[in-house]
C-alpha cells in the first residue's frame, strides 16, 4: 500500500512538470499558427487630423504549447495616414519575439489618424493597411480599413458679416463657434455638423438652419462609432444669448447633447432671444431638451424625447407659443427625477427667486413618460403670469381643463430605443390612439397647417407633432 502511494505521488509530479514543461515550451512546429478574433478591424468614418477610438483585436494560441510570434509588422505604405498599434503593453509598428503561453491569448489595439488634405474628394475615401504576424515561418495577416472624410474644421471661431454653409463636406466643430451681433449664420438643407466634445453653438446675431422634409440639418457628436449613436453628453448646446433675433431652426435633428437648445441666459443684459424651432428632433440630451430662460419661442410640430431631466423647461418668464409638439420620457437613461415639461416664471439664486412676466400658450400637445407627474407649471408671480393649457394629452396627477386628455396611453407605434444600430424611434400613433381627433385645429402660423412629416391635418386634427 505504502509502494502504491509513492508510485501515485510520482505519477502526480511528473504530470505537473509535464504540464509546466508544455506551458514554457515554445512550439517550433509550422502547423502551430494563431487565431484571431476578427480578419478585419473596420473603422467607421474618421475625419481628416481627428484620431479615431481605439478598436480591440483578441490574439489567441489554440496550441499545447506557447507560440512565439516572431514578428508583429504594420504595413505603413501610406503618407497620408497614420495607423498606430499596441500589442501585450508593446506600441510600435514593428514589434519582435512577443510569446503566447500555451491555450492563452493577447489583446491588441490599433487607431488611426487621417491626415489634412489625404484626398481631395467629397466623399469618403478607403485608408487600408495589413497588419501582419510571423510564427514559424508562417505569415498571418490581419486587414485594417477606414473610411477618411475631408471636413470643414472650426476651432473657437466668430463668425462675423453674413455666412453661409452649403452641403458640400461636413462641418467640425472645436470649442465653438459664436454668430456675432448684427452678424447672420445660414445652414442650408442637409448640412451635417459634428461637434467635438463640450462644443457648443452660440449666438448673438442670427442663426437660421433651414432642413427640408427631403433634406434634413443633423447636428451630432463627432464620433462616429455606432456605440456613441445614443450617447448623451457629448457636446455641449446650441445657444441663443440675449439680443439675437429671428433664430429658425426648421427639419433639424440635435442630438447627444447637455443642454440641447437653449434660449436666454441669467442675468438678462438685453432684448429677449427669438427662436422659432418647427418639424426637428431633440434626443439624447444629459440635462434638457429645451430651455428656455426669459426667451421668445415659437416651437411647432417637434418631437423631443429621451432627455436626462426634462424635455422642456422654462424659468424666468418668458413669451411662448408651444403647439402641436410630442414630448416623449418613455424611455430614459437615468434614473429621473423631474417631469419631462415644468413650465415656470421664476429661477432661484442662492434659494432667492426671481421672476418675470410668462405668457405660455401650450396647446396640442403629447406629455408622457414613466413618472406620475410629467407636466408641471408653478408661478411665485401669479400676477404676471399666464398659461394656457389646452388640447394636449398630459400624463399627470392634477386636474387641468376638460380639453386636455389626462392619463390617456397616446398609442406610438415603436418608440423602443436599444443599443443596436436598430433603432426604431417611431413616435408616429397608431389608428386607435385616442389622441387623434382631439387636437384643436390651428390656421395659423401656417407651418401648422401640416404635420412634421408633411402631411396636411384635417379638422380636428390629432395631439402631437404627426397627424
Amino acid at each position: 500500500m505504502k509502494h502504491t502511494r509513492i508510485f501515485l505521488f510520482l505519477l502526480l509530479i511528473i504530470a505537473v512538470l509535464q504540464s509546466c514543461k508544455t506551458d514554457l515550451d515554445v512550439t517550433t512546429s509550422t502547423a502551430a499558427k494563431l487565431e484571431f478574433s476578427t480578419d478585419t478591424i473596420l473603422f467607421d468614418t474618421v475625419f481628416t487630423t481627428v484620431g479615431s477610438i481605439t478598436k480591440r483585436i483578441k490574439i489567441y494560441n489554440r496550441n499545447n504549447s506557447a507560440i512565439n510570434i516572431s514578428k508583429i509588422d504594420l504595413v505603413d505604405s501610406t503618407s497620408f495616414a497614420k495607423y498606430r498599434i499596441n500589442i501585450d503593453g508593446y506600441s510600435g509598428n514593428h514589434l519582435r519575439n512577443i510569446e503566447i503561453p500555451a491555450k492563452d491569448s493577447l489583446f491588441g489595439f490599433v487607431e488611426i489618424t487621417v491626415k489634412g488634405n489625404a484626398s481631395s474628394s467629397n466623399l469618403p475615401f478607403f485608408v487600408s493597411e495589413q497588419l501582419t504576424f510571423e510564427t514559424n515561418t508562417n505569415i498571418q495577416k490581419v486587414e485594417l480599413v477606414a473610411l477618411g472624410q475631408n471636413a470643414h474644421f472650426f476651432v473657437d471661431s466668430i463668425i462675423t458679416g453674413n455666412q453661409t454653409w452649403t452641403n458640400d463636406l461636413p462641418y467640425v466643430i472645436y470649442g465653438g463657434i459664436l454668430v456675432d451681433t448684427l452678424s447672420s449664420l445660414t445652414i442650408n438643407p442637409g448640412v451635417k455638423i459634428y461637434m467635438h466634445k463640450n462644443a457648443i453653438i452660440l449666438s448673438k446675431g442670427t442663426l437660421e438652419m433651414n432642413g427640408t422634409l427631403q433634406d434634413s440639418i443633423i447636428i451630432q457628436g463627432d464620433r462616429r462609432e455606432s456605440q456613441f449613436y445614443n450617447e448623451p453628453g457629448q457636446w455641449n448646446s446650441i445657444q441663443f444669448l440675449p439680443g439675437s433675433i429671428n433664430n429658425k431652426i426648421n427639419y433639424t435633428t440635435i442630438k447627444g447633447t447637455v443642454y440641447g437648445v437653449i434660449v436666454g441666459t441669467f442675468p438678462i443684459y438685453g432684448i429677449q432671444p427669438q427662436l422659432t424651432l418647427t418639424n426637428s428632433i431633440i434626443k439624447y440630451s444629459t440635462v434638457t431638451g429645451m430651455y428656455l430662460i426669459d426667451g421668445n419661442v415659437n416651437a411647432y410640430n417637434n418631437l423631443i424625447f429621451a432627455c436626462g431631466q426634462y424635455a422642456l423647461l422654462t424659468q424666468f418668464g418668458g413669451t411662448y407659443s408651444v403647439i402641436h409638439n410630442t414630448f416623449a420620457q418613455t424611455n430614459s437613461f437615468t434614473s429621473r427625477q423631474t417631469p419631462a415639461v415644468a413650465i415656470t416664471d421664476y429661477l432661484l439664486i442662492n434659494d432667492v427667486p426671481y421672476t418675470d412676466a410668462l405668457n405660455m400658450v401650450f396647446k396640442n400637445n403629447i406629455v408622457t413618460g414613466s413618472l406620475k407627474d410629467e407636466y408641471y407649471t408653478e408661478s411665485r408671480s401669479a400676477a404676471t403670469a399666464s398659461i394656457i393649457t389646452e388640447n394636449n394629452m398630459l400624463k399627470t396627477s392634477k386636474t387641468w381643463a376638460s380639453s386636455n386628455l389626462i392619463n390617456k396611453d397616446p398609442l406610438f407605434k415603436d418608440p423602443s430605443i436599444t443599443l443596436s444600430n436598430n433603432f426604431t424611434e417611431n413616435y408616429r400613433l397608431k389608428v386607435g390612439s385616442i389622441a387623434r381627433g382631439k387636437a384643436e385645429y390651428q390656421v395659423s402660423p401656417a407651418v401648422l397647417l401640416n404635420d412634421a412629416d408633411g402631411i396636411m391635418r384635417v379638422s380636428p386634427s390629432t395631439i402631437g407633432c404627426y397627424e
